[in-house]
């Protein structure tokens, strides 16, 4: 069995200040325990990404691939955006 790892290049993360869209993303992160209203987000610490989740679903991930940010949405999510859609369909 392969052990589970739980590690973020958390250094390079910060090489992206500058990166509006990565900033806009963690702007929404809320720590457990607090309020997450309607569009908090939870991140999960995972083998080199973190998983981000809205209202308790999985709705993508955040890799550094070559130290550059790469999003991942959700098939249902990235559809939501697409449409303009402000929320998920169906909770």
């Amino acid at each position: 069995m392969d052990n589970f790892k739980r590690a973020f290049a958390v250094g390079l993360l910060a090489g992206q200040r500058g990166n509006r869209g990565v900033a806009n993303l963690l702007e929404r992160w809320v720590l457990p325990g607090d309020d997450a209203g309607a569009h908090g987000l939870r991140l999960a610490v995972r083998n080199g990404y973190l998983n981000l989740y809205v209202k308790g679903q999985s709705v993508g991930e955040l890799r550094l691939v070559r130290g550059l940010p790469r999003l991942r949405l959700h098939s249902k999510y990235k559809s939501s955006i697409e449409n303009g859609s402000p929320q998920n369909s169906g909770g």
